[in-house]
């Protein structure tokens, strides 16, 4: 499951969250995090995206 919660908001990130089978059986991934994206880098990447098209 991708979660889009961004550079500077780790502290929304939890590992509790869920029932015991949700816990086991879903994968979260949080990419903004990962690539170091917040929501300033978002909107110009997506600017830049479009100018491109």
């Amino acid at each position: 499951m991708l979660i889009g919660i961004a550079r500077k908001e780790e502290g929304r990130v939890s590992n509790t969250a869920g029932t015991c089978w949700q816990q086991r059986s879903i994968t979260k991934v949080y990419p903004l995090i990962e690539i170091g994206y917040d929501r300033s880098d978002c909107q110009a990447y997506i600017r830049q995206v479009n100018k491109n098209i």
